[in-house]
């Protein structure tokens, strides 16, 4: 009976070594044993086990005596394990474990580990050494809330500033480091405290240089091998010109040179390439930017707009990426944008736009580009003021915050479709619509985008525009084309054309105006090519400077097959007539105090209302350049952006900002004109910021109108006389 008791132990250790959790025996006593089974390995992530054994005197002792640990893995005497797996496979091996006895006792365990990559790495190269330090400690919380998994690696190298003022987006928590490190994201549920493991502290590096770009994506695409990669770059982003901004070293990456970091990264990994290449920053959604990526990977992710400083919603979408690691690109594409768009929804955040676009499909997007553009350069003379008018009309991004002329490719292509006289134009228009819905896997918008279409393109608003940056765009791949060729043939044109618009006739019933008592105002617009007339109050106070204090766009508008609104001011005579005008004006209110919003209209948002101004979160110790946008029908506050530096990003009011509406100043003397705070300060509290109707205080006023044609040349006519309530 004690020998059949015997055999069944033997079989049933016969049957663990066959499923790959170990056996003992060769000498050791009764009992004494290895009672640890290993788990399996993931390629590039720490092997985290440690052997114990029972039925000895401790401490043990532990060795490898037959077969071969993972490639890249050490054990180590106390039983516990160094390193991290380099190498898919299995592995078999025979582990010895010694006790303490006077006379030593051993026992043996085999193992059958299998080390496997995973489906998905994803890495963030998250330069937060700049003011979205705050936001960037927030994503990588998100992401903790998922980690990484069997199937997903997570990884991020997130560089920091000294910097710690939090009323600019700067954060001294988490120990207010300020080296640049690298974490292999784990799951906890802290959402405020970093947990995840400390790969490495690099110290001070520069995320504007494309060497640091280049080194970490080599890096994390050699160790963390897998089967799909996707790789984020997260910061400040400015379209073609540039993006990761770090303000420590005073640097950013140019765009042609992000695109060869990338492809060394791939070379040196032995990569073919990324599955998806994610821009979590502003503006990045361009073609030029697609073009110069589109032969190292499959689908990107980018927003034509400015995105607010939060981003990307991460615990959303890697949730949906660790729940189903067999995502294609393409789903994960679709996914970050759902979760993006349902993320400000709820936020009430509109002025977004977000997509996935398939990279392999830019070739041909950009070669139907080329061929309009080149037969728009063919046709200038006759035609140039059709394409100017379909880029002013076309949603526009960064407006009046980051000026560089980027406009929405599809909706540029749909309104010169639909207002071209020219039949050739006009097929070489569809051409793009159709290759343009091709590419575009799935986008996202707010409702101050209504026609975003998921890639932008450059078009600036004026030459001197154009001229600044000729050198720039020059170094991209896309510039090769004839889409420069077309900017440069466009602006020739629109400053060879010199008939400037005119207000005539200007005629009021009385000089007297107030509430219960209303005049009539009425005049005539001539002039060629108009895009936007205005109303216009002004003052004199006498202090040597002359006060633009109220412009109120006039609408006459063409509606397209789509809805979209456009402008559609007939060449010649325009007549304007306000029949009872009773000292209406537009102010800009916190709920208690007010003041004149001088407001600036966009012929692509006619529904939109933009007021410049200066902003401090810090009760006005800081204050930076700011643009609010308003909705026109509501006066409800959509967005306000700041200017620092050369770069604009979003923000979300909070109680207690300051806001101080510009007016436009032009000293009488010289004509030098500026934009100028009057003082009046408001502050965002329980009724926010509002753009309201009101009336004229007491005083004297000026009136009259203000014509845009499509060169952006402006004439405004006053009155001879002062106006008084």
């Amino acid at each position: 009976m004690r020998y059949f008791v015997v055999g069944i132990i033997a079989v049933a250790c016969g049957i663990l070594f066959q499923l790959g959790c170990g056996g003992g025996g060769g000498g050791g006593a009764p009992g004494f044993s290895i009672t640890t089974a290993l788990p399996k390995g993931v390629v590039g992530v720490d092997y985290e086990a440690a052997l114990e054994a029972a039925n000895g005197t401790s401490p043990y002792t532990y060795t490898l005596v037959s077969g071969t640990l993972m490639s890249g893995v050490i054990l180590n005497a106390d039983g516990t394990f160094s390193g991290y797996p380099t190498t898919e496979g299995t592995y078999n091996f025979t582990i010895q474990v010694q006790d303490s006895e006077t006379t030593p006792r051993t026992t043996t365990r085999s193992y059958s580990v299998v080390v496997s990559k995973v489906k998905w790495t994803f890495l963030v190269f998250m330069n937060a050494d700049n003011n979205l330090e705050s936001a960037g400690i927030g994503d990588i919380n998100q992401m903790e809330q998922v980690g990484s998994t069997a199937n997903l690696n997570i990884v991020v190298q997130c560089d920091r500033t000294p910097s710690s003022d939090s009323s600019e987006g700067y954060d001294d928590s988490n120990g207010d480091w300020t080296t640049c490190k690298r974490f292999y994201v784990k799951k906890d549920t802290d959402t405020a405290i970093i947990n995840s493991q400390e790969i490495a502290d690099l110290g001070e590096v520069d995320m504007g240089s494309a060497a640091t770009l280049e080194d970490f994506v080599t890096w994390g695409l050699g160790r963390f091998k897998a089967s799909h990669y996707a790789v984020i770059l997260w910061n400040h982003g400015g379209a073609w010109k540039e993006c990761s901004n770090d303000e420590t070293d005073g640097s950013s990456l140019l765009i042609p040179d992000t695109a060869v970091a990338l492809d060394n990264s791939l070379t040196a990994a032995g990569v073919t390439q990324f599955d998806l290449i994610g821009f979590d920053m502003c503006l990045m959604g361009a073609l030029e930017v697609d073009y110069e990526i589109s032969s190292l990977g499959l689908v990107r992710v980018a927003s034509e707009e400015l995105e607010p400083g939060d981003g990307w919603d991460y615990a959303a979408s890697l949730g949906a990426l660790a729940a189903n690691p067999n995502m294609t690109a393409a789903q994960l594409g679709t996914r970050i944008a759902q979760d993006y768009k349902a993320w400000y929804d709820v936020w009430g955040t509109h002025d977004i736009t977000l997509a996935a676009v398939d990279l392999t499909k830019i070739a041909a997007l950009v070669t139907s580009v080329n061929n309009l553009a080149s037969q728009m350069s063919s046709d200038m003379v006759s035609d140039w003021s059709e394409f100017g008018k379909s880029g002013k009309f076309s949603e526009g991004y960064a407006k009046g915050e980051n000026p560089g002329g980027y406009i929405d490719l599809g909706d540029f292509a749909y309104i010169l479709y639909q207002t071209t006289t020219n039949t050739t134009v006009e097929t070489l228009a569809s051409t793009v619509l159709q290759n343009l819905q091709q590419a575009v896997i799935y986008r996202v918008s707010g409702t101050t985008y209504p026609y975003s279409q998921g890639i932008a393109v450059y078009f600036p608003d004026t030459s001197d525009e154009y001229n600044d940056n000729t050198a720039t765009y020059g170094t991209l791949d896309f510039a090769t084309g004839s889409w420069p060729m077309f900017l440069a043939y466009y602006f020739t044109a629109e400053d060879a054309y010199s008939i400037d618009p005119d207000v005539i006739g200007l005629n009021v019933s009385d000089t007297i105006v107030g509430q219960g008592s209303p005049i009539s105002v009425s005049a005539t617009i001539t002039g060629n090519y108009l895009v936007d007339v205005a109303f216009t109050i002004e003052n004199d106070p006498g202090d040597g400077y002359y006060y633009y204090l109220n412009r109120i766009p006039l609408t006459n508008n063409l509606t397209l097959p789509n809805g979209k609104d456009i402008p559609d001011w007939v060449d010649g005579d325009n007549p304007l007539s306000l029949p009872s005008w009773e000292s209406g004006c537009l102010v800009v209110t916190d709920g208690t105090t007010s003041e004149f919003a001088y407001t600036l209209s966009s012929v692509d948002t006619p529904n939109f209302l933009y007021v410049y101004g200066d902003y401090s979160r810090d009760g006005g110790v800081n204050r930076y350049d700011c643009c609010t946008l308003f909705e026109a029908n509501t006066g409800s506050l959509v967005g306000i952006g700041l200017i620092v530096g050369e770069l604009a990003y979003p923000v979300e009011p909070q109680a207690g900002d300051l806001f101080r509406p510009y007016v436009l100043r032009e000293q009488i003397v010289t004509g030098d004109i500026n934009y100028y705070p009057r003082g009046v300060t408001l502050t965002y509290g329980v009724s926010g910021f509002t753009l309201a109707n009101s009336y004229l205080s007491d005083g004297d006023y000026e009136i009259g109108f203000e014509a845009k044609d499509v060169r952006a040349i402006y004439i405004t006519q006053i009155p001879p006389t002062d106006w008084g309530e």
